[in-house]
């Protein structure tokens, strides 16, 4: 909103909205300000750094769910993070209205990342990341995983109107004992709009802890050569 200077206008309709008369004698209208939460507030202060429509309409569903309670939705419709609020169940009667610049634009997003919480020195972890395009050219980029300023996976992906989605999946060596810390990336493509959902930050705990073990036996055998090589 703050991009396209539109504070202004959004807070000149929501007051319109409070002091309607019509509109008083026949609902209890009540505020909520939205960013990656749902916030009760009177008033809005364009402070949020992510924004979660989906989750949003939800909270006020949930609220609202044995009263008849229609929504207005005052939003430029951009969404950061979250599900597709186009495809939200709603009980309640959704009323939106849009805000700035409504043109579609091309956009990428690092949807998911999962990744085991720990690992143990030296071991390779399995990293799994779920990509997704919104556009209808076709379009390139570069998904990469980057560990204390260097690359440790990088891999050209390509997306287009109906191949949409990517499911990216790496393995990666846990050298360093403590948290490491990783940052994936989709390089931008022209005439992105928002990159902030280009990025996305993850961890995994690595664990220094080793056993010593004893194989006995009264006979040899080649199996226990193999026991010994898988340490």
């Amino acid at each position: 909103m703050r991009f396209f200077k539109d504070e202004n206008k959004l807070e000149n309709v929501l007051s319109k909205l409070k002091t309607n008369e019509k509109l008083q004698s026949k609902f209890n209208i009540e505020t909520f300000l939205f960013d990656k939460t749902l916030k009760v507030s009177d008033s809005v202060d364009f402070k949020g750094n992510e924004t979660n429509i989906y989750k949003s309409l939800k909270a006020l569903n949930q609220l609202n769910k044995k009263e008849n309670a229609p929504i207005i939705l005052l939003s430029d419709g951009n969404q950061t993070i979250g599900n597709d609020y186009e495809f939200i169940n709603s009980k309640q009667k959704i009323y939106p209205v849009v805000f700035g610049d409504t043109t579609k634009y091309k956009d990428l997003k690092i949807s998911q990342i999962n990744v085991n919480k720990y690992s143990y020195i030296k071991n390779k972890f399995p990293v799994e990341v779920i990509l997704n395009y919104d556009g209808l050219e076709n379009v390139n980029s570069i998904f990469k995983i980057y560990s204390n300023g260097k690359t440790v996976f990088s891999k050209k992906v390509k997306f287009n109107k109906n191949d949409n989605s990517k499911i990216i999946t790496t393995n990666l060596t846990s050298l360093k004992e403590g948290v490491n810390y990783y940052t994936a990336t989709l390089d931008k493509i022209e005439n992105e709009k928002n990159t902030r959902n280009n990025r996305k930050k993850f961890s995994v705990e690595v664990i220094d802890e080793q056993s010593k073990i004893l194989i006995l036996s009264s006979i040899k055998h080649p199996r226990y050569r193999c026991l010994k090589k898988s340490n």
